[in-house]
């Protein structure tokens, strides 16, 4: 019965963990194909607006997101490709530095740099615009 109850206890808080996460992002818990861009770090709102895509966007100055984000999540679904490519410069779309965001994935503190693009810079307050693709094939 002890096993019972630890394991019944064990999956409370990982409920739990998990709830705290998604209200922690600010959006609904289910993958509704968007990728989400954040002003502020670990998906905050409270220092900036956020920014939200279902298509392709060759310039995130329609958001007010071009080059100043601090947290960024890929919340995509079956319906959209595996991945989003995240680049350097506007209007890219295929060419020049670039990063690969998986289905599911998220980078919550560019401020720390260990993010970068493929030519080594930071992604940090530098996103301009994504493509949704399927990233290495």
């Amino acid at each position: 019965m002890s096993k019972i109850r630890a394991l019944a206890a064990g999956v409370a808080v990982a409920g739990v963990t998990g709830l705290a996460f998604i209200g922690s992002a600010g959006v609904a818990s289910a993958s509704d194909g968007n990728l989400y861009a954040y002003h502020g770090e670990n998906f905050n709102n409270g220092n900036g607006a956020s920014c939200a895509w279902s298509l392709s966007s060759s310039n995130w100055a329609d958001r007010g997101c071009l080059n100043y984000v601090g947290s960024v999540w890929n919340n995509g679904n079956q319906e959209t490709y595996d991945s989003v490519t995240l680049y350097e410069d506007t209007a890219a779309q295929g060419r020049g530095a670039s990063n690969c965001l998986p289905r599911g994935h998220y980078y919550a503190y560019l401020s720390q740099n260990r993010e970068t693009f493929s030519n080594g810079h930071t992604m940090y307050n530098n996103i301009a615009s994504h493509v949704w693709s399927t990233c290495g094939k």
